[in-house]
């Protein structure tokens, strides 16, 4: 089955790659991880939405190195209850997809955290 050639914009200045359906943009944006994903889809307001919609996410601890692990664990935390409560509102209006998986990365660190992990992401 042969595809039909995409069709560009380019008075407005569209890529190739912003052409491409949303699905199909998500399942790349899917194997970048969030942190690649996000910086991704500033490059396009076409794709400021994307992130949302990410049905895999994975947080790693290591990609929030500060200076203590208390600051490590502080901004993975935030970050992490950031993501669930942005998709919580994103979900509400209609526009985001069931989030099938999330991976976390984190330290064991204390039990503070381990509630805010937890609360965060139920």
């Amino acid at each position: 089955m042969e595809l039909p050639p995409l069709k560009l914009n380019v008075a407005r200045g569209e890529d190739r790659i912003s052409a491409l359906p949303d699905e199909l943009l998500l399942r790349i944006l899917e194997r970048l991880g969030l942190r690649r994903a996000i910086r991704a889809s500033t490059v396009s307001k076409r794709w400021r939405h994307l992130p949302h919609q990410l049905s895999f996410v994975t947080l790693d601890v290591r990609s929030f190195r500060r200076a203590t692990l208390v600051e490590t664990m502080d901004a993975f935390t935030a970050a992490l209850t950031s993501v669930c409560a942005r998709r919580n509102c994103e979900c509400q209006r209609g526009r985001a997809m069931a989030m099938k998986a999330i991976c976390l990365r984190f330290f064991l660190s204390s039990a503070s955290h381990l509630s805010s992990i937890g609360s965060a992401s139920q």
